[in-house]
């Protein structure tokens, strides 16, 4: 890599400048994402992780696949809830 020719080094030169300004953006915009879960946390008492989870799924458009996981996950809360509910039942009976 030492040796570079004017034209390459000046290449490098730029992208690493370019480089540089991306990450800047990059970081602004994390910010400004943070920025919006936090008054969302602050006004609407909504969780951080909550929020991005939606939001991402909106981005991606993956709300509706995401929905049904949720739903899923949901489900399989429940039955193991009232699975937990009958085993301690069951335990208490034992003499």
């Amino acid at each position: 890599m030492s040796g570079l020719t004017a034209e390459q080094h000046r290449q490098l030169l730029e992208s690493i400048r370019q480089w540089g300004c991306s990450q800047d953006r990059i970081q602004s915009e994390q910010g400004h994402q943070a920025a919006l879960a936090e008054t969302l946390k602050n006004k609407c008492g909504i969780n951080e992780k909550h929020f991005k989870r939606v939001a991402k799924a909106y981005w991606a458009d993956t709300v509706e696949k995401d929905r049904l996981d949720a739903e899923t996950q949901l489900d399989l809360f429940e039955q193991s809830r009232v699975f937990a509910s009958v085993s301690s039942i069951s335990e208490e009976s034992l003499p």
